[in-house]
């Protein structure tokens, strides 16, 4: 995007004025929507998002400025003034790009840009017919196509230059169901680091009857129950717990700022010891799967709690200075507008030592969270709040009737201790957008499970017995 002679001469600029570390970061990114809805295409939206971002550190002081006018002297003029804030005395500085690595680990058969817009039509018209005709009680139906082309060039002090290129594509299916007094909605949100392929690795058709479905099923559910109870939480939508109630606590964002829960817990036992917890951004194609992360530094598979035990942070570079750990892969930023931090790729418990049937004997009265419909987590306290969209009453041993309007509330880090049991079958992963100090960036999670039950109702996952309390909404 720019003269590799010139990124060195901004790296090498950034030094001399005081700065003991130098970044170039440059992005050429295209996002293209298409919505059709209710049997008509509503919008069809192409941007282009193009700039750089340089980044200085001096010690644990940090200066980023960004631009998207390229040109020699802008790009010098910024580097030279946020040098400035630095207010550290100049210093002689020799510097030049010693290596440069490209790497691509997911591959790409079709370029979406590469494909007509009417082949992506009738992926969405498909989708929604496959909505609208599972019920009859389904009003209402949207498909939207999203698909993002984001080439990196990433150039540090440290003399290493990456470059990588990574498509995303996804598809957003939204139902509405009505019995004439009332409207209940479902959605999924399926996607992929891959090109179309999507549409034939991804049964969507299948997909768009899940969230039909349980627009009907909200639609015909009793209100949840209150009180104290063992809680299930499926793959999925309970990921979310995951991802909002642990992740973030152990962010180096976080850790780095002295208030986390999980400060100072290295080598401690912090939850119980059928619970591995892991971040990896290596898995081919999964959603929250990088290359490389946007420091600079190669993706990693991230152990986090080893059987109960604290093993490492979620760390990116500066946490790495002010926290005396290795980096982790974990800088990431939604586009050259946003200084690189901390932030989760896929994040996940491993799979368990349990069986499907003692799961669900063990609970004689509880609640089986399907779908969450949002949440967040206090990373200081680590008091939590979820909405769950679809939900379970378990009874007996058995998944009976569907309930609506719940909210999971609890404190993680006595969840963790407490949970009791963990699926052995690690399914497939959610895929979510986390927003945070750098931006709204893809992520997966899931809890592992064991195989679908005969009922084909649920897929369970994690039981922790008494300790969330299950509230009514309102």
């Amino acid at each position: 995007m720019i003269p590799r002679g010139l990124i060195e001469e901004i790296i090498s600029l950034g030094l001399t004025c005081g700065a003991d570390y130098a970044e170039v970061f440059l992005e050429d990114n295209t996002k293209t929507t298409i919505t059709y809805d209710n049997g008509f295409i509503d919008d069809a939206l192409t941007g282009q998002d193009y700039g750089a971002g340089i980044r200085l550190f001096k010690d644990t002081n940090i200066v980023y400025t960004f631009t998207n006018n390229l040109s020699k002297d802008n790009l010098l003029c910024i580097t030279e003034k946020a040098a400035g804030c630095l207010q550290a005395p100049k210093q002689d500085a020799s510097f030049s790009l010693v290596e440069g690595i490209a790497l691509n680990r997911h591959r790409v058969l079709a370029v979406p840009s590469s494909v007509c817009i009417g082949e992506k039509v009738r992926h969405l018209e498909r989708i929604y017919k496959a909505a609208r005709d599972y019920s009859t009680e389904i009003i209402k139906a949207s498909a939207k196509h999203w698909e993002m082309d984001r080439r990196r060039t990433i150039a540090t002090s440290d003399g290493v230059v990456w470059s990588d290129r990574s498509v995303y594509t996804r598809v957003f299916i939204n139902t509405v169901a009505s019995n004439g007094i009332e409207h209940q909605t479902g959605f999924k949100r399926p996607g992929y680091v891959m090109g179309m392929e999507f549409y034939n690795n991804v049964d969507v058709e299948t997909i768009a009857q899940e969230a039909a479905k349980t627009a009907v099923t909200l639609l015909h559910a009793r209100e949840a129950p209150s009180g104290v109870m063992p809680v299930v939480l499926a793959k999925g939508g309970g990921g979310v717990f995951v991802h909002e109630a642990i992740g973030h606590a152990l962010e180096s964002v976080a850790i780095s700022k002295g208030g986390a829960v999980y400060c100072d817990k290295l080598g401690k036992k912090v939850a119980h010891e059928k619970v591995t917890l892991i971040d990896d951004g290596t898995l081919p194609n999964q959603w929250g799967s990088i290359n490389v992360d946007d420091e600079g530094i190669a993706a990693t598979r991230n152990v986090l709690i080893d059987k109960g035990i604290l093993k490492n942070y979620i760390v990116d570079r500066m946490g790495s200075r002010i926290m005396g750990l290795p980096p982790t892969g974990s800088g990431r930023r939604e586009s050259y507008r946003f200084a690189p931090v901390s932030r989760m790729t896929t994040t996940f418990f491993a799979p368990g030592p349990d069986s499907e049937e003692d799961i669900i004997k063990s609970i004689n009265y509880g609640f089986y969270a399907k779908e969450f419909g949002g949440g967040s987590g206090n990373w200081i306290t680590s008091d939590f709040d979820f909405t769950v969209l679809e939900g379970y009453i378990i009874r007996n041993g058995q998944i009976c009737e569907p309930c609506r309007n719940a909210s999971l509330t609890g404190h993680a880090v006595d969840v963790l201790f407490e949970i009791d049991m963990v699926g052995n079958d690690q399914g497939d992963f959610h895929q979510g957008m986390c927003g945070a100090a750098s931006g709204s960036l893809p992520v997966g999670n899931h809890i592992s499970q064991p195989p679908p039950s005969e009922s084909g109702i649920v897929q369970l996952v994690v039981v922790c017995l008494l300790v969330m309390a299950l509230l009514l909404l309102g």
